[in-house]
């Protein structure tokens, strides 16, 4: 059945849509989600699939009609109904799931109460998606965005469908058209894991609601997952740099990469950008223990400067000739605290917080530092590369190559990550922000995790020179830590606030 229109329109307008110039053409969006067949098998995901989408669309600023479970040929009166409200020069975006099928050498969307016994033409008890493709072009729509979530296979033996999938729909005729499907004409979509949203629908949302594609681009992205067998066409002249979400103009600065100095403690930093990623235990790392798991995603909403290294003993003793406070008790290695550019050490979570405060920051939250030993890469068990035992990229147990040390090495003595920060790997061990539950990934926020509200250990990260690399060097290793120790350190985050910039070094233009 059709869910109860409110004048016809369910609008959405968050504040992505503000941004949007008033002269802008209107955007609007038909989703179908057909789920619950009386004569076919239901498909569960439609309802996660065109939530999903909502909200993508939402996001981009589309007023959106809302179509669940609809029959046919009931359904005929609403497609007139949403034909009537669009105008010339509108951008369309129609997006389907449920049954699709192959007969009369086109291609038909099966309403919930198709039923395969009955004798009936086709073109009489189901949709002819070839009607859709008309109306919306005889309203003079600027722009149609087709996507459908099908065809699923179909196991019901039919005599006048074809069993290989869809066929290719011909937009040659229309103007400014693209046509998205979940596979290849032929072939059926890849199935949606039990109790989850499709992955061609997931794929799309996601690419919709990323910032600065422009529609081609959007689609692109889909098909680079390797996972899926989409299928995109299009008739495109005027609108191929029509973005869902205006391009986000990048200031001069920050600039990811390019290191600024702290006036305060003389350390440098670097800007890590908001983004979204993987935390925790990669599937095919069989060395995660419980607290590692799930691997789960998380958004970093703000961006951050970061310690280009763990803070040096230099460093620490500026903090404690303007603070009036102690040094920590001195390493065997390093009895007097000679070298001045080896991460200090020895330090209580308690006193390397501190130091962050007096350098105008904080410690950084298990997810910041997680993103940043990550360098943009996914589902990497180990630090830049998959070579566990690398004597280039960490200071780890032993010697060889380029570690000369038994102990701690001076900082940046080992190749930097992709983001241009030294030593999250190997060294000395990491303070982070958090309280350490070996359980809290099963219920942590999933934007801007802050980590437990209370506990007894806080969570060291990164491992250090008398780790093992194969167990301590893997990047989501993780473990709880009191008190002091000659292998544990820490370095600091500084929110990108007005205060934050007077203290920082700008880099020349």
């Amino acid at each position: 059945m059709v869910k109860k229109l409110v004048g016809l329109w369910l609008i959405a307008l968050p504040a992505a849509a503000q941004q949007i110039a008033p002269s802008a053409p209107r955007r609007v969006a038909l989703v179908i989600g057909n789920s619950e067949y009386t004569f076919l098998p239901k498909l569960p995901a439609v309802k996660q699939d065109s939530t999903l989408m909502q909200e993508a669309l939402r996001g981009s600023g589309f007023e959106i009609l809302l179509v669940t479970d609809f029959q046919y040929p009931e359904f005929l009166r609403t497609e007139r109904e949403f034909e009537q409200t669009l105008r010339a020069g509108d951008i369309c975006f129609v997006y389907y799931a449920g049954y699709a099928v192959q007969a009369d050498n086109d291609n038909y969307l099966l309403p919930v109460n198709f039923d395969p016994r009955s004798k009936k033409e086709m073109q009489d008890r189901a949709y002819h998606f070839k009607r859709l493709l008309q109306g919306l072009e005889s309203r003079g729509v600027g722009l149609k965005i087709l996507v459908l979530e099908a065809p699923p296979q179909l196991d019901v033996p039919l005599p006048e469908v074809s069993d290989i999938g869809l066929m290719q729909p011909d937009i040659s005729e229309l103007r400014e058209t693209i046509f998205a499907s979940a596979a290849f004409p032929g072939r059926w979509a890849t199935p949606a894991p039990q109790g989850a949203a499709s992955p061609f629908t997931r794929a799309v949302a996601k690419a919709l609601s990323e910032p600065g594609l422009a529609l081609g681009q959007v689609f692109e992205m889909v098909k680079q997952d390797k996972a899926l067998t989409p299928y995109v066409t299009d008739v495109l002249r005027q609108q191929q740099q029509f973005y869902f979400h205006p391009p986000v103009k990048t200031p001069d600065w920050p600039r990811p990469g390019i290191p600024v100095s702290n006036r305060i403690d003389r350390e440098e930093y670097l800007w890590i950008r908001p983004a979204r990623f993987l935390m925790g235990c990669v599937p095919a790392d069989s060395r995660c223990s419980p607290a590692e798991k799930p691997q789960h995603e998380v958004t970093l909403t703000k961006g951050f400067w970061m310690g280009r290294n763990e803070v040096q003993v230099g460093s620490y003793q500026r903090y404690v000739k303007a603070k009036g406070v102690r040094m920590p008790s001195a390493p065997m290695y390093d009895k007097g605290w000679k070298v001045s550019d080896q991460p200090v050490v020895n330090v209580r979570w308690e006193d390397a917080a501190a130091y962050c405060t007096f350098a105008g920051g904080r410690l950084p939250t298990e997810a910041e530092w997680e993103i940043a030993a990550r360098g943009g890469k996914a589902n990497e068990v180990y630090p830049m590369s998959s070579e566990e035992s690398s004597r280039d990229k960490a200071n780890f147990n032993g010697q060889k190559g380029n570690d000369l040390f038994d102990y701690v090495a001076p900082v940046r003595k080992f190749d930097p990550n992709p983001f241009g920060l030294y030593d999250l790997a190997g060294n000395v061990w990491e303070f982070v922000a958090d309280f350490f539950s070996p359980a809290y990934y099963t219920a942590a926020a999933m934007s801007d995790p802050q980590g437990p509200k209370s506990g007894k250990d806080r969570v060291i990260r990164g491992g250090s020179y008398d780790a093992d690399p194969k167990e301590h060097l893997r990047i989501s290793f993780r473990k709880g830590f009191s008190g002091t120790a000659p292998g544990v350190g820490f370095r600091c985050v500084l929110d990108d606030t007005p205060e934050t910039r007077k203290v920082l070094v700008e880099p020349p233009k």
